[in-house]
């Protein structure tokens, strides 16, 4: 367990935090130096800054956008994973596992982790 991720752990267990949403690199460089203890990214102000709406980004620039936000801070970020990039249940999982057991095919292992992925506790994904 990498030690964001153990932060991570931590501030959910402690009770309530805040975690804004930047959409690009600088807004979570400069949320990062004002002191919130995580971040969390957003599908949809990704999306609005390539100037697409919510839910038209490819799983790859999803994947680079999440790999330069982690890059760009010091805390954990739970990543806005929009439904798994998919619509069958089985799709939905089988990306939230290639993801969450090989974590370095989506992002620096060590930098980030992909935290929540909005797919049915019935499926059996064991999220961050």
């Amino acid at each position: 367990m990498t030690e964001r991720t153990a932060r991570f752990h931590e501030l959910h267990q402690s009770g309530c935090f805040v975690m804004p949403n930047p959409w690009d690199s600088g807004s979570a460089r400069l949320l990062d130096g004002l002191g919130f203890s995580a971040l969390a990214t957003t599908s949809s102000g990704f999306a609005w800054s390539l100037g697409r709406p919510d839910n038209h980004v490819t799983l790859d620039e999803a994947l680079a956008h999440l790999r330069i936000m982690c890059g760009s801070v010091t805390v954990p970020v739970n990543a806005d994973f929009e439904k798994g990039f998919a619509v069958a249940p089985e799709k939905v999982a089988a990306t939230a596992l290639a993801v969450t057991i090989n974590p370095s095919s989506a992002t620096n292992a060590s930098a980030c982790r992909l935290w929540r992925i909005a797919c049915p506790p019935s499926l059996g994904v064991v999220h961050g």
